[in-house]
């Protein structure tokens, strides 16, 4: 791979690392590599926008300025509706081209200005060096688009020129596709490799560890002393207006349940509230407030997201996944989950009816993957293996 470099303590990596917003689920999933990079001695611009940059700048905060700095890129805002979400999406394709062209410009001027030496873009098909020779790599679950059968040659033929753009292609999920489907087919063009499943909560999870082996383990403090665990918890996440519409729904099916319950939104701003005597509503939750609760919940209600797919994955549990209406990614994700994992799913215009008495059952543990830094150490000294893990 050309220009490719060897970490040294002398001359590190700088890696800068591209993030979609669209939702907090591509830059909750980018975490772990951002942090397994950190661990090998690199230098990290992170370049992303709006609620993205905002959770990542909580977290880090702290991080010295010579070695990590966030900043902006070019960015183009999604606008969803109630209805026709589909035809929204469609009509707004010209911009989204338009994006991409402006963040190969920003690129170039980013890779010159700051001495980046590598490249990990998830799903900016505008961010690649690779023109430039730095070894640049795409993150994505999604090379098969979900779009109606006259245009999927089409799309395909688009995603496979995008990616051939980068010199990698990385799939978060294990290979044979167990997590997401038809949905990470790549073609032999895109060089792909299998990553294995990403999530925020994989730092406190050892190699060896498996989630249900942790089940005895102290859990982290609730947030206030002697509150326990919630019975029922809801994860909120996605663009409006279908966030709060979600919210809403929620806050009155556990209502009329009774039985404790959280609700954490994917919101950025920091709030908590109680809408009703035996629901808390909870906005941007720590990460270690969502891992026990996650843990502890006898009942999970969530959207079919990729990235909360792979949060539950990492922590041993499941749900009743509620897709967002006019979201193809999600309606073909629950639709997979339900045919091979056996997870209940949920229209959200249903969601008042829900049953909640779903049993859960844990997904197979041999799906968690902490080779984080492996990966990385291959990707700075331009090693690649077509199907790791």
């Amino acid at each position: 791979m050309a220009g490719a470099t060897q970490s040294s303590e002398q001359n590190p990596p700088h890696v800068l690392f591209a993030i979609l917003d669209w939702g907090l689920g591509h830059a909750t999933r980018t975490w772990p590599l951002i942090e397994a990079a950190r661990a090998e001695g690199a230098r990290i611009t992170v370049a992303s926008n709006g609620h993205a940059a905002a959770w990542l700048d909580q977290r880090m905060a702290n991080w010295p300025p010579e070695n990590a700095q966030r900043v902006d890129k070019p960015n183009q805002t999604m606008r969803y509706s109630r209805r026709w979400n589909q035809w929204t999406l469609a009509a707004q394709t010209p911009s989204f081209l338009n994006n991409i062209r402006a963040e190969q410009k920003w690129t170039a001027s980013c890779i010159q200005s700051r001495g980046i030496t590598h490249v990990i873009s998830d799903n900016c098909y505008g961010v690649s060096g690779s023109a430039l020779g730095i070894p640049s790599a795409l993150m994505s679950h999604q090379l098969e688009l979900p779009v109606p059968s006259p245009f999927r040659l089409l799309a395909k033929r688009w995603v496979t020129q995008q990616a051939q753009k980068f010199d990698q292609v990385w799939i978060p999920d294990a290979p044979g596709s167990p997590l997401s489907g038809d949905l990470s087919r790549p073609t032999p063009s895109m060089n792909a490799r299998f990553i294995g499943p990403l999530s925020r909560f994989q730092s406190n999870i050892s190699n060896e560890e498996e989630p249900q082996s942790r089940e005895d383990e102290k859990a982290p403090q609730p947030l206030e002393n002697g509150e326990e665990w919630p019975e029922l918890l809801g994860m909120v996440s996605g663009p409006e207006p279908h966030l709060s519409i979600m919210e809403e729904a929620l806050i009155q099916r556990f209502s009329k349940d009774g039985r404790s319950a959280w609700i954490c939104s994917g919101r950025t701003s920091s709030q908590i509230s109680r809408p009703a005597s035996n629901v808390r509503l909870i906005h941007n939750a720590s990460d270690p407030t969502m891992a026990g609760a996650i843990r502890h919940a006898k009942l999970i209600v969530c959207r079919s997201g990729y990235s909360s797919l792979m949060d539950l994955c990492a922590l041993g549990q499941t749900a009743v996944l509620i897709p967002t209406p006019g979201q193809p990614e999600q309606e073909k994700l629950a639709q997979h989950w339900h045919q091979h994992h056996h997870w209940a799913t949920s229209p959200q215009h249903r969601l008042s009816e829900l049953s909640l008495d779903t049993p859960l059952q844990p997904i197979r543990p041999a799906l968690q993957n902490k080779q984080h830094r492996k990966l990385l150490k291959d990707f700075f000294l331009g090693q690649h293996e077509s199907s790791a893990f």
